[in-house]
């Protein structure tokens, strides 16, 4: 729903009301029994590094040979920080779309928000869960912290599921 909105009158308001009561009616049984839940994700960026190194024989080369230089030259050091924000970049979205295959069939409706810069955030999406899957939503994301080395996650909810209100003309409230 948007808020601060005005109106000439009171008068304008129940007209609006009236002429969209069939889809606020709509929308408000689609929600009913359901709330929202927000999931953070970020990369622990040591551990994402660590494990770029690690597995990418590429970079750890570039590395290598780069510290055996010295530190190299500016144009070694330029090209070694574009492979690795490159090869983090990928994570991101590989990462991203782990943690959302794992939430999906948890949750009827997936709502993505803008990721927050500059932190290193990989995932900011609205989930719509039904109220009675609430606690399980909940376990699952606290399992994924708990199982991915690189990943944290922050969960914040139960919320009305403001994310999912639809427009009459099918315009993405978000």
């Amino acid at each position: 729903m948007r808020f601060g909105s005005l109106s000439e009158s009171d008068e304008a308001v129940r007209a609006v009301l009236a002429e969209r009561a069939g889809h606020y009616r709509e929308r408000l049984a689609a929600l009913d029994g359901r709330a929202e839940y927000n999931v953070k994700g970020a990369h622990r960026e040591e551990e994402v590094l660590r494990r770029i190194l690690a597995e990418e024989p590429e970079i750890r080369a570039l590395n290598d040979a780069r510290r055996a230089a010295g530190g190299g030259s500016y144009q070694d050091r330029l090209q070694f920080g574009e492979r690795v924000a490159r090869a983090v970049r990928e994570r991101e979205v590989r990462d991203a779309r782990g943690v959302r295959e794992r939430l999906g069939p948890l949750a009827e409706a997936q709502h993505d928000g803008p990721l927050g810069r500059p932190e290193p955030n990989l995932l900011n999406a609205a989930y719509l869960v039904p109220r009675s899957d609430g606690a399980s939503f909940a376990a699952l994301v606290g399992a994924l912290a708990a199982a991915e080395l690189e990943v944290t996650t922050e969960l914040t909810g139960p919320w009305a599921p403001y994310s999912f209100v639809a427009e009459p003309d099918g315009e993405d409230p978000g």
